[in-house]
């Protein structure tokens, strides 16, 4: 048995026993390993919200009133629909020609593995070209003051999902300021 879900803000997901005859008064115990930890439910239909992104593996234990059993392996499979929260951190100030770092540190996904997996795109428009950085936190300097608009693109692993967030770099005032 297989199941597809997608996954939303508030997303339940339903198990529903196999279509069958069983004797009255049988027990259904649904196993569903989260990674790590194991969710047990209880009844022929019961409900369990999953907030990550992913395969979930479960036995489904039919009991009746003798004792006898029967196992049911599933596959429950949650697909990724919500882009990344993209955060670039705190205001801070800027120093013509100086280095500064900037950071996506504070970003965020659903998809557990988004944060060894992730891909941050810095894209800064220069005169001659755009000049683009990829990762967390890049480090950088410009030797000509004007202001710029920084663009931080975070995908999850999937590449389903895509955030961006712009920001404004003023190297002639030194200061960096957010523009959501």
């Amino acid at each position: 048995m297989q199941r597809w879900k997608g996954q939303g803000y508030d997303d339940g997901f339903d198990l529903t026993a196999p279509v069958g005859s069983f004797p009255a008064g049988a027990n259904f115990t649904w196993t569903l390993d989260l990674g790590g930890t194991f969710a047990v439910l209880y009844g022929v239909t019961p409900s369990i919200t999953l907030t990550s992104s992913g395969a979930y593996r479960g036995v489904l234990r039919v009991a009746d009133s003798l004792g006898n059993t029967d196992d049911d392996l599933f596959m429950i499979f949650i697909r990724d629909e919500r882009p990344p929260t993209v955060r670039a951190g705190a205001d801070f100030l800027v120093c013509d020609s100086d280095p500064f770092v900037l950071s996506g540190a504070g970003s965020f996904d659903n998809d557990p593995s988004f944060s060894f997996l992730g891909n941050y795109t810095w894209t800064i428009p220069l005169v001659a070209d755009p000049l683009q950085l990829f990762g967390v936190t890049v480090a950088l300097r410009i030797e000509v003051p004007g202001t710029y608009l920084v663009v931080l693109t975070a995908r999850d692993p999937p590449g389903i999902g895509i955030g961006c967030l712009e920001h404004q770099l003023d190297l002639e005032h030194r200061q960096w300021r957010e523009h959501l």
